[in-house]
């Protein structure tokens, strides 16, 4: 008789199961949802004040002002990441330039971003040296992806190279 009673305490109650099965399914929705943000190619944008800089007058033909502004694109996937414009303080998008990304001069500005860390540097053309909130805009392969800003501050002069 010892032996089915010491069976019986090793045997779980519907309301253990109920329990543990009621925390499971958290767990697994939660591991599920990860993997699909994963592969939306999602793009995280941080500008660099402290890198980006301004140009000497007349850098950018046609601009009588300049900036070139330094971000860090952080991406879970490969994807093709193309900045399609930008306003700066001051000035309407007819009156600013890209005049490059990464020193590509030619649009559509596009980089080719691995999963990680990826370095871009857009430099911008403009028709004043005012200060504020600039914004830019991208696409994600192809399709709608959106837009970020970039504080035109207080900039260091660039560095002649």
């Amino acid at each position: 008789m010892s032996q089915s009673q010491g069976i019986e305490a090793r045997r779980l109650s519907r309301r253990t199961i109920a329990t543990g099965a009621a925390w499971a399914v958290p767990v697994i929705a939660v591991g599920a949802a990860a993997p699909l943000a994963a592969a939306s190619g999602g793009v995280i944008i941080t500008p660099l004040p402290g890198a980006s800089c301004k140009l000497p007058g007349q850098s950018v033909p046609g601009f009588d002002f300049g900036y070139r502004m330094f971000f860090n694109i952080n991406t879970s996937v490969a994807t093709n990441f193309c900045v399609t414009g930008a306003t700066v303080p001051g000035n309407t998008s007819s009156e600013v330039k890209i005049f490059q990304v990464n020193g590509d001069t030619t649009a559509p500005y596009c980089l080719a971003l691995v999963p990680g860390d990826n370095a871009m540097v857009i430099t911008v053309g403009s028709t004043n040296s005012a200060e504020g909130t600039g914004t830019f805009t991208y696409t994600l392969d192809g399709a709608a992806g959106g837009t970020f800003t970039a504080e035109f501050g207080n900039f260091h002069p660039c560095v002649r190279v």
